[in-house]
């Protein structure tokens, strides 16, 4: 019975937990409009939710980066240009290239 429970309700509520981020990432990167790009991460949902494909490559001035907060540094050095966040959580973050 604790296995059917564990199962059933508290494994869906972890799943989801850590799809929400990337989901209102997603979200985010439709409502903003922009072209956007996967830096150094394969998380497919982002496009799902974006509802159009995502390249995987260093993003140019103008477009969004989605990635990991932990390679935002990475991210930095690579495109020398100001990046401003339009969402973060959960790990996750969404980036424009000014």
């Amino acid at each position: 019975a604790v296995a059917i429970a564990a199962w059933g309700g508290v494994l869906p509520l972890l799943a989801n937990g850590q799809q929400w981020p990337v989901k209102l990432a997603g979200l985010k990167a439709k409502e903003l409009g922009l072209p956007a790009v996967a830096y150094r991460i394969h998380m497919p949902s982002f496009s799902v939710y974006r509802e159009a494909e995502t390249p995987h490559r260093a993003p140019v001035s103008g477009e969004l980066a989605f990635t990991r907060v932990d390679r935002l540094e990475d991210l930095q050095n690579e495109v020398s240009r100001p990046l401003v966040v339009e969402y973060q959580a959960g790990g996750i973050v969404l980036v424009r290239v000014d």
